[in-house]
């Protein structure tokens, strides 16, 4: 992983975002860092051009080089696995996570209870590529 402190950081970010499926387990561990270490308020880029976003959603929903281009709903559905980011992108967004990963039907809590004991007892790999296979994500 490239160190968190620099722009190296966000550039590798942007890369798997491109890459697709292979590395979208990774992503929320990234953006999990960028919240953390307030890494969305300032970029330094390598070509000397300095990005200051007011806002995380900013910051997530402007194109490249100033953001990802993405919304915010995509970058939840993104980090769905991983509650605790969830709650941090709430926090700077002020929104609720209804639906990504808060279960608020007796079958959204059944299927979150059978995907952590899978999580428990088989290797997160292993489970994403099954659900990939049934067309889950």
């Amino acid at each position: 992983m490239p160190d968190p402190e620099g722009s190296g950081f966000l550039s590798q970010l942007h890369r798997n975002l491109s890459s697709g499926l292979e590395v979208i387990d990774k992503i929320p561990t990234y953006f999990e860092t960028i919240i953390d270490k307030n890494l969305w308020q300032r970029q330094d880029l390598p070509n000397g051009m300095v990005i200051i976003s007011k806002s995380f959603r900013n910051f997530i929903e402007n194109p490249p080089p100033k953001g990802f281009g993405i919304s915010i709903g995509k970058l939840k559905e993104i980090c769905r696995l991983h509650p605790r980011v969830l709650t941090k992108i709430d926090a700077l967004t002020g929104e609720g996570s209804e639906g990504y990963g808060q279960a608020s039907s007796p079958d959204q809590r059944r299927l979150r209870r059978r995907l952590e004991r899978l999580l428990r007892d088989f290797p997160k790999d292993q489970v994403v590529q099954e659900l990939r296979k049934m067309g889950i994500f």
